[in-house]
Formats: C-alpha cells, structure tokens, sequence
C-alpha cells in the first residue's frame, strides 16, 4: 500500500471515529440533562471537544497530503502539528470549564439518576472504544491520528469512570460522586 492510500484510508477512519462521536456527544448531552448528571454532560463537552478535534486531524491530514512546492519545500507537515496542538489546548479549556461546573455542584449537590447514568456510560464505553480501535492503527504513523487516538482513548477512560459514579449512585444514593468525577474527568483533560 502507497503512503496515500494509506493516508487516505486514516482519514476514513477518522470520518467514522468522528461519526461515532457524534452519536456519543448527542446520546449523553441529552442522556446527561435527562439524569440530572454532570457526569454525563461532562462526557458529552469533552466528547463535543472530540469532534471538533477529529475535524482538525482531519483537515489536516488532507492538507498535509499536498505536495511540497517553491514555498513550502517540505510539504504541509505542519498542518498536523498545529492540529495536535489545537487538540490539546481544546482539551484544556473543556477541562477548566467541567472542574468549574464540577465545584458549583459540590457546593449545590443535586439528585442524580444512577441506573441511566450507567446505561448511557456504557454506551458511550463502547462507542469510544470502537473509535479508538479504529485509529489504532494509523495512530503509530500519523501524529494528529495519534491526538484523536490519545483523547478517544482518554474518553473511555472517563466513560468507566462515570459507569463506577452511576453504580455508586444507584446502590448507594451517593450524589456528590457526580460532581467528583465531573472534576477527576476535568483534571484528566488538562
């Protein structure tokens, strides 16, 4: 297989780990507000933050396809360098927002439904890791494949992470455990 063909098949790849994110992101928002779960809504931010990161690696590795001329003698490389960043400092600024929202539900503790909260995290679990399996591969090679790797990676983590809040929560009515993890999921992110 040439080099553009296999770029070409990373950036299908992409577009469905992308896709898959969509569905996540659409699934726990609306599942997160249902629940009353910060956990959830967490998810969801970082989630959205996927989508706009898979969308960067994307058009970046379209860019970087370009051939090198009289002004850029190496080609477009770069674009993937910026997009890792861009997917980086993304990540930062979903974080300082989620410990923000995590501490203002500390102080205001709400009611949370556990059992939704899992089932919803457990979908989201699967969704994640499916889209991680896809860019495993192509992570190795490609530097802004590897950063949507890392997050989606990073993403079911956090997606057991609020299965073990929502069971807490449905067996034990442990609610500030919501918060708790909103803000672990935050300081993961940064």
């Amino acid at each position: 297989m040439t080099a553009k063909s296999n770029r070409h098949s990373a950036q299908r790849r992409l577009a469905l780990a992308s896709g898959l994110n969509v569905a996540i992101f659409l699934v726990e928002l609306v599942g997160g507000f249902l629940t009353n779960s910060l956990g959830l809504i967490s998810d969801a931010m970082h989630n959205l933050s996927d989508i706009l990161g898979l969308g960067v690696s994307y058009a970046a590795s379209r860019v970087a396809l370009r051939k090198s001329n009289s002004q850029k003698s190496y080609g477009y490389l770069r674009a993937e360098i910026i997009a890792a960043f861009i997917n980086a400092l993304t990540l930062v600024l979903v974080g300082i927002y989620v410990i923000y929202e995590g501490i203002v539900r500390i102080r205001n503790p709400q009611v949370v439904t556990g059992l939704w909260m899992m089932v919803i995290a457990l979908v989201a679990l699967a969704a994640n890791s499916a889209a991680t399996l896809l860019l495993r591969r192509d992570a190795r090679d490609d530097l802004s494949v590897r950063s949507a790797f890392l997050h989606l990676l990073g993403d079911a983590i956090q997606s057991l992470a609020v299965i073990a809040a929502g069971v807490l929560i449905y067996w034990k009515n442990l609610y500030f455990l919501d918060s708790v993890v909103s803000i672990a999921i935050g300081v993961f992110l940064i």
